[in-house]
């Protein structure tokens, strides 16, 4: 908001300029554009730099995921939308900040058809393995001719089955395992309210209820939680929600994750004002 009048203010005091007009509106049309993005998730290394970020476009109710490396290469990319069903990514991390996993998940608008992929990565951000599910149950697999190089038949499958019960397996000798006990990962919790009304937040963390109205710019810390290993994000460990004190009042999130120790994290809250309501209200 604070570029968009510095843009404005800017644009007034070079308005004399005939040649000028073209430029004061290609930047405040990419201020207003940049506006109408809703930010879902936002998790960062400790560096700073932008590790995973979430968002989706209020205008075409479509948007990305992404997941970057060190240097600031996309290593990960899916679709996330609002219309025609839903699709979104929920992202785990290292304790370098580095994505550890990525679960999408799509599911069509009216359909019992849903498609589900899950990317792991190592703590340098390099793909390690890939595992997607698709359920169609209205989907026929097509029926294929049988060949010498095609898997045996019942009767084939009766007879392997026949000898294997027949053979004695070879004994292998056990190994004795170690097992190491996983780490227990404290996650902070901050809520921020950005926006001109008061709003009424609400934490239920271990059947214990936390309530408090924020006004504006006024902020709340909220209940810590553990985690094993890596950080969880609140909406996968906790109930939070929200409720502007005004009526037809719509307010959008936005979580960013700074990971400060190897087992330690800070999400904040970020409470705004959506885009259509700071317009409509001018």
């Amino acid at each position: 908001m604070i570029k968009r009048k510095f843009i404005l203010k800017v644009g007034d005091k070079l308005l004399r300029c005939k040649f000028i007009y073209p430029v004061v509106f290609v930047l405040v049309w990419a201020v207003e554009l940049q506006a109408q993005k809703d930010t879902l998730h936002i998790h960062y290394f400790p560096s700073g730099s932008v590790s995973t970020i979430s968002y989706i476009d209020e205008a075409k109710l479509t948007g990305k995921a992404r997941a970057y490396n060190f240097k600031g290469e996309v290593i990960y990319e899916e679709e996330t939308r609002r219309m025609s069903g839903s699709a979104g990514v929920n992202f785990t991390h290292h304790e370098n900040g580095m994505v550890h996993r990525a679960d999408f998940s799509s599911h069509p608008d009216g359909g019992i058809q849903w498609l589900s992929k899950l990317t792991v990565f190592n703590d340098q951000g390099e793909k390690i393995s890939e595992k997607k599910e698709v359920h169609d149950p209205l989907r026929r697999s097509p029926y294929v001719v049988p060949g010498p190089d095609s898997p045996p038949g019942p009767k084939k499958q009766r007879e392997t089955h026949r000898k294997k019960e027949t053979e004695k397996p070879t004994p292998i000798p056990s190994k004795k395992e170690v097992v190491h006990c996983a780490g227990i990962h404290q996650n902070y919790l901050t809520v921020i309210n950005h926006t001109r009304f008061k709003i009424e937040v609400t934490f239920i963390y271990q059947n214990k209820d936390t309530v408090k109205v924020l006004k504006s710019g006024e902020k709340m810390e909220g209940p810590t939680y553990i985690t094993a290993e890596i950080s969880g994000l609140p909406e996968k460990n906790l109930t939070f929600r929200y409720v502007p004190k005004r009526r037809r009042k719509k307010v959008k999130k936005v979580v960013k994750s700074i990971q400060n120790e190897v087992y330690k994290t800070t999400h904040t809250i970020h409470l705004f004002e959506s885009a259509f309501e700071k317009r409509t209200s001018k």
